[in-house]
């Protein structure tokens, strides 16, 4: 059996056609952002929603289960738009797209838990499910969408994002103070400026000794301008001898 969702949407021609004869252009956003269709490629992840849902939980038999399903809703939404969900055209229930996706191989249960997939976290960005009814909306999910975002974010970047930050947020720009950034160390800190020193500690520092910073320049070292230090801890970082 031919099924709805085996009309392949990455054909430029294809989708043109259904699109243009449903006067629905303005749903290419909703096609290649969540099914994948002729640019999606041309997203910064380079794949759909769907794409990556697939590979995240992928199918047993190696059917784009994702794209199949969310592919049926989106086709669903093509008209009855003006009418929202007052139309029975407009949208297709968990029912409809059970009997419409699911075929030998792919069972009704994992069709489900695609639908289901459409309202997680890490779902959708325009697929909704409201009164019953899967659609397509031109309003993007915000907090799923910065949800990918932050998924999408390594360590090391948001590490070196904050470290930038840090060093703009203070800057000897009169120069009358040394500002010293991402000090963890006695030994970051000079000695012998003959002018005032602020000390920044560093984002990533779990413990700093503060007293060691002001009396030393490292092991066995004492500072001899200890009254020219200061320095600025951020909240997160530990200060030794403090609870």
């Amino acid at each position: 059996m031919i099924h709805t969702c085996h009309l392949d949407l990455r054909e430029a021609r294809t989708v043109n056609e259904i699109i243009g004869r449903t006067g629905s252009g303005d749903l290419f956003p909703v096609l290649n952002t969540d099914v994948g269709g002729p640019d999606t490629t041309a997203l910064d992840t380079g794949r759909s929603r769907a794409e990556l849902a697939d590979r995240k939980n992928p199918h047993p038999a190696g059917f784009p289960l994702h794209e199949y399903t969310w592919k049926t809703v989106f086709l669903h939404s093509l008209v009855g738009r003006a009418e929202g969900l007052g139309s029975n055209l407009f949208g297709i229930t968990e029912r409809e797209a059970l009997f419409e996706v699911a075929f030998p191989g792919m069972t009704p249960p994992q069709v489900e838990t695609a639908l289901q997939a459409i309202e997680s976290s890490d779902g959708t960005f325009y697929l909704r499910l409201q009164q019953g009814r899967y659609y397509a909306s031109l309003d993007p999910s915000e907090t799923r969408a910065l949800a990918s975002i932050r998924g999408a974010l390594h360590g090391e970047q948001v590490d070196e994002l904050l470290a930038a930050t840090a060093r703009k947020a203070v800057r000897a720009e009169d120069g009358t103070v040394d500002v010293i950034h991402d000090v963890s160390v006695p030994e970051h800190i000079k000695d012998n400026t003959r002018r005032p020193v602020l000390a920044l500690i560093a984002l990533d520092a779990d413990q700093i000794d503060a007293e060691a910073c002001v009396t030393t320049v490292g092991q066995n070292r004492p500072r001899e301008q200890q009254n020219f230090v200061f320095l600025l801890v951020p909240e997160i970082v530990h200060v030794k001898g403090e609870v």
